[in-house]
């Protein structure tokens, strides 16, 4: 198998064993997606950052281009409550994410 048969963010979804085999499946999918909303901006960058020791130049080179692949999450929620939170929790993201750059750029 080669990596790319290892993600699947993005991939059809290979039916499960049962339904509550599929449940669990989607609630996963689901909460590894919410993971980009409000805290990633807040919390776990800064987190990730100060463990690995990386320089915020080397960040700030990169946010832009990291924040364009954020809203193709939209649409990918997979249970009644993803779908009808979601979007929402990622555009906040979003907007904090923007904010975020700007106000570092201007420091």
């Amino acid at each position: 198998m080669s990596y790319n048969d290892y993600i699947g963010a993005f991939r059809p979804c290979r039916a499960a064993t049962g339904p509550g085999a599929q449940l669990l499946s989607d609630a996963l999918y689901d909460a590894d997606k919410f993971r980009w909303g409000p805290d990633n901006f807040t919390e776990t960058l800064w987190a990730m950052l100060a463990s690995r020791g990386i320089p915020l130049q080397t960040l700030l080179s990169q946010f832009l281009p990291g924040l364009e692949g954020i809203p193709k999450i939209r649409e990918s929620f997979r249970t009644p409550t993803g779908r009808e939170y979601g979007p929402d929790f990622i555009d906040r993201g979003l907007a904090i994410g923007k904010r975020i750059h700007a106000a570092l750029m201007d420091w």
